[in-house]
């Protein structure tokens, strides 16, 4: 299934935990630990690919290392443009929206999308 430290896993839990309270009152909290604690940032992108991509934990852990050889990026990229409105979650808007800036290059890709997955 992939390495999960301890310690690591601590923190991803005390940020995901806030991420999801209903008032989002700990939004600004959770997004600076995403930012700054790499670890807890590289877990977090990959419980939120492995669930918005549905795929295995190993191969969302390679594709959050390098999402453009990711075979079904397109989808990938709708799958992310959706999750970055999730009103319920801080922490995997903050995901999503990081995974789309990794498309950056194919722009038109990734606006495109954006205004297909509004129009739903």
């Amino acid at each position: 299934m992939g390495r999960r430290p301890g310690k690591s896993w601590a923190r991803v839990n005390t940020t995901e935990i806030p991420a999801r309270m209903p008032d989002q009152s700990e939004s600004s909290r959770v997004v600076s630990i995403l930012r700054n604690d790499d670890e807890v940032q590289r877990l977090c992108l990959t419980a939120v690919t492995t669930r918005v991509c549905a795929i295995k934990w190993a191969d969302a852990a390679k594709f959050i290392e390098i999402p453009t050889g990711f075979p079904f990026a397109t989808i990938a990229v709708e799958r992310f443009a959706r999750e970055v409105v999730n009103p319920a979650d801080v922490g995997a808007r903050w995901c999503s929206a990081k995974m789309l800036q990794e498309f950056e290059p194919d722009r038109r890709k990734v606006e495109g999308v954006r205004s297909r997955s509004c129009e739903r």
